[in-house]
């Protein structure tokens, strides 16, 4: 993820890398040998860039920020012959039966989708006040989580890197209440303190990743929400291994845990276009998943991981195009299938 030299760098930065936690970890905005090796002067003329980029998708009008985000996405596809290759064969994996064209053009419009996020993010000041956000946002599905709340249930919402996962735990701060999401801090401090202030726009609390399990069940033990990205890859060490497009992943095991743990209700959610309204976003909650208790712990680890994988696996079959196609996401494989998939990446 190192290639920062090409024409998108600074929305790669932002939304492309592993890790990206609750919602979105950016801990990727500048590699660690980039920020070891940058100077003073660098680091502030690239925060200076990433302020000027961020200010004028917010003056510009939405529709035309997104289109001018998606053109240098766009541009940014056709250069970045890396990230394409990537997207490509995670397309093969998960959609064999899709042409070479249609493959193609879902890894492009992945790419334009990070793009659009960048023009939203740019708008959260503006956002804060729910009268104009209820322009652009509503919520599908949202009947249990008030349930939940209700009854005085902790919720754990389930997201992916799909659609606007910002714009999904900014607007439910709005709406409903802030949530707590996991973040890994940036070694790049100025880069960190700006990305921070606006994902906390709306109140959500950040949870250093180091300290995630006890304040996540500290949390979960108060009834309060706490936003999880599952569905990256990460170390054997770290996760288990289930079915994901019929193909093993490795998954972590630490959100089963702490459902399981916190007596979570674990609600599958992600934020879309909306199909009724041009122009405007829908946050689509799914039903609640079960979590198995048994007295089995590894085994009740393995099946809600399978079934947090299956939920995972189903939004993005409904909206392919929206998903982050360009991270290696089949890294890590089991003993029995040791081949790297990106060989020759």
């Amino acid at each position: 993820m190192a290639d920062f030299y090409k024409p998108f760098f600074i929305a790669k930065w932002i939304f492309i890398g592993h890790n990206i936690s609750i919602l979105g970890d950016f801990s990727y905005v500048a590699s660690k040998k980039v920020v070891m090796k940058s100077s003073r002067l660098t680091e502030i003329v690239l925060l200076t860039i990433c302020r000027g980029v961020l200010l004028l998708f917010s003056l510009l009008p939405l529709r035309f920020g997104i289109a001018l985000a998606e053109g240098v996405a766009w541009l940014y596809f056709i250069l970045d012959r890396k990230h394409r290759r990537i997207a490509r064969i995670n397309l093969g994996i998960a959609f064999p039966e899709l042409s070479a064209p249609e493959k193609t053009r879902l890894a492009r419009k992945s790419f334009q989708n990070m793009a659009e996020m960048l023009v939203l993010v740019s708008r959260f000041p503006k956002l804060v006040n729910a009268r104009r956000l209820e322009r652009l946002v509503r919520y599908s599905g949202l009947d249990e989580y008030l349930r939940c709340k209700a009854a005085g249930r902790p919720v754990l919402m389930l997201t992916a890197h799909l659609g606007c996962w910002e714009l999904l735990s900014f607007a439910h701060a709005v709406f409903q209440r802030p949530l707590h999401f996991l973040y890994r801090p940036l070694d790049f401090t100025g880069m960190d303190d700006l990305l921070m202030k606006y994902r906390t726009l709306s109140g959500n609390k950040p949870i250093p990743k180091k300290e995630a399990l006890r304040k996540v069940l500290r949390a979960l033990g108060q009834g309060e929400d706490v936003g999880i990205l599952i569905d990256q890859n990460v170390q054997a060490s770290e996760g288990v291994f289930v079915d994901f497009f019929s193909r093993k992943a490795c998954w972590t095991f630490g959100i089963a845990a702490m459902a399981m743990r916190g007596n979570a209700v674990v609600i599958p959610a992600f934020l879309v276009p909306d199909p009724a309204r041009r122009g405007g976003y829908l946050i689509r909650s799914y039903p609640s998943i079960p979590i198995q208790k048994t007295e089995d712990y590894e085994a009740d680890i393995l099946e809600n991981t399978t079934r947090f994988a299956r939920a995972i696996e189903t939004a993005i079959r409904e909206y392919p195009d929206r998903w982050l196609w360009a991270h290696r996401r089949w890294k890590t494989r089991p003993p029995d299938d040791p081949a790297d998939i990106y060989a020759d990446v």
